[in-house]
């Protein structure tokens, strides 16, 4: 255990992290102080971890939600040189866990991992090897880009997007199911679609109007059954797409949606995809990227298989 460097996020679920990693120390104190890095503010992990990825630290854990997830898988990655996370000594492969202690913990939850403190320990002794995919999303134009993002949950564009804004403007007073659950349904009562152009594995597809574009690895997003078979150690993403329904039929079948049951919907898509490409023209269509608020269209978002190694619970 004493292995790993535990980068912290104190915050995470109504301060529930800080609590939940005391826990967990105090049961192990064999953990040096100098092993455990506090987050401070938003991008401080990201920060942290790239520090510790060039120091050559090759083991890691991120102790907190989706969002503290993100920074340091992003912190474990260049942009300009988007294989395996490396760090120094010859560039050896970089062995990240995850001990979940936010409050939606998408991605926790399809790995199977616990949230209770008396178990992370197993996690680091007895937990196997996976490879993951990681999603890697570009936006601006080809000739401009103004930024970029790796994911392991999903990343959306449109009614997500405003979504993802709220949240992180007015926080999660209820809880993060609850409050996903409520916002989401305020966005559906003035939802708007918008014209969109997509190309899908290199294919372009015919311009039309979307309330919704998912690329899913895994399952869900804030609680929300958003791609049922998504399944990030497979290769690819699940592409789901919701068309112009009228705000009647998307509140209507709503709950259909968050629940993953989207056969028989009208105008909703699913498929098995790669990469994507989209552009909305003039129009501002926000994004969210791991539940935070992050880009607009246009993008281009790829899938990077098998890019990162993380620890599972044995089987």
């Amino acid at each position: 255990m004493l292995e790993f460097e535990f980068i912290v996020n104190p915050k995470s679920g109504h301060n529930r992290a800080g609590r939940m990693w005391e826990t967990f120390h105090s049961q192990h104190p064999e953990i040096a102080p100098g092993r455990v890095h506090w987050t401070e503010r938003r991008g401080h992990a990201e920060e942290i971890a790239r520090d510790l990825r060039l120091q050559g630290v090759t083991r890691m854990v991120a102790v907190g939600g989706d969002g503290l997830l993100n920074e340091v898988v992003n912190g474990l990655f260049d942009q300009e040189d988007v294989g395996q996370p490396k760090g120094t000594n010859n560039d050896p492969p970089i062995l990240l866990g995850h001990f979940p202690a936010g409050s939606g913990c998408d991605f926790a939850r399809q790995l199977g991992l616990s949230r209770d403190p008396a178990t992370w320990s197993q996690l680091l002794t007895s937990g196997r090897q996976v490879p993951i995919d990681v999603g890697n999303a570009q936006w601006g134009s080809p000739d401009n880009l103004v930024g970029h993002r790796f994911f392991v949950t999903v990343a959306m564009a449109g009614i997500a997007g405003k979504i993802a804004a709220s949240m992180d403007r007015f926080g999660k007073p209820l809880g993060g199911l609850l409050s996903y659950l409520l916002v989401s349904l305020r966005h559906v009562l003035t939802a708007r679609s918008n014209q969109i152009e997509l190309s899908i594995d290199g294919q372009e597809q015919e311009p039309r109007s979307y309330h919704l574009i998912a690329l899913a690895n895994t399952a869900t997003t804030g609680g929300m059954q958003i791609a049922p078979r998504a399944d990030p150690t497979d290769g690819w993403f699940d592409l789901l797409l919701v068309g112009d329904l009228s705000r009647w039929r998307l509140l209507t079948h709503f709950p259909r949606i968050y629940q993953g049951k989207l056969d028989g919907v009208p105008r909703v898509e699913q498929r098995r995809v790669r990469s994507l490409t989209a552009n909305a023209g003039a129009a501002q269509v926000l994004m969210n990227i791991d539940g935070e608020p992050l880009g607009e269209l246009p993008v281009r978002i790829e899938m990077l298989p098998a890019a990162l190694t993380m620890l599972a619970p044995a089987e």
